[in-house]
């Protein structure tokens, strides 16, 4: 059976939860959702190393979603194992390689090498399917004028990827479970706070959330997020899909 799990729940910044990435395990087969730039040190801390991921899903090209690429595929490269699959919406394509990784990973020491020569590229549009894990996209509320995508899982498991509160997207699918972006600060105009996700969803709603994303000094809104009737997505935390 499949499960994911959260490798980290943290923001950007956090230094003690490592960014907010997940596995997708089926068997030996492992899949991440995000490659952030802490992603050796959350692999290792539940026993596993860039030789042992297959795939993996980039949601949006910023630095704690993608800059653990890097080492995924030089690792795997210099180690002469098989390119792990890249599933990654056709338009990020661009930016992901020659604005973000190129300048690291386009020369080596055997010459010139692209994306291609890292990961097995799988261009994805409004779905796709891995093993029996099922992704139906959607675009999320980032970044201005930059892409970004959440995903509902095998119908059961939304999973936000980073965004401000999206009411039509959980309205429409009634996810089980939602694992939702959040930020313990109500100034920051690109993640969800704690009132925005309050304003947006209904209790029944709220009770199905799982807070991912959010700062190292969370802890001073447990209060607040105990009685929104919500909860904090803990590092490692499981769910069957």
């Amino acid at each position: 059976m499949a499960s994911l799990r959260l490798l980290g729940v943290g923001s950007a910044d956090s230094v003690r939860h490592f960014n907010t990435n997940a596995l997708i395990e089926q068997g030996e087969d492992r899949m991440l959702i995000d490659a952030g730039h802490t992603l050796g040190r959350a692999l290792d801390a539940v026993g596993l190393g860039m030789g042992q991921i297959n795939a993996v899903w980039i949601t949006h090209c910023h630095a704690d979603h993608i800059y653990g690429l890097e080492r995924l595929g030089s690792q795997r490269l210099f180690a002469g194992l098989p390119r792990p699959i890249l599933y990654i919406d056709e338009r990020l394509i661009d930016e992901l390689w020659t604005h973000s990784l190129q300048g690291s990973m386009g020369r080596i020491g055997e010459g010139e090498r692209g994306l291609e020569d890292y990961f097995e590229v799988v261009t994805v549009q409004r779905e796709f399917r891995h093993g029996e894990v099922h992704f139906e996209l959607f675009e999320t509320r980032h970044t201005p004028g930059k892409l970004c995508f959440g995903a509902i899982i095998n119908q059961r498991v939304m999973y936000s990827g980073d965004t401000l509160p999206l009411p039509e997207i959980v309205q429409r699918h009634r996810p089980e479970l939602i694992l939702h972006d959040f930020t313990m600060y109500e100034s920051n105009p690109v993640h969800a706070s704690l009132g925005q996700l309050i304003q947006a969803y209904d209790e029944p709603t709220r009770q199905r959330i799982k807070l991912m994303s959010y700062e190292d000094s969370v802890a001073q809104l447990q209060d607040a997020i105990d009685a929104s009737k919500m909860s904090l997505a803990e590092q490692g935390f499981a769910v069957a899909l």
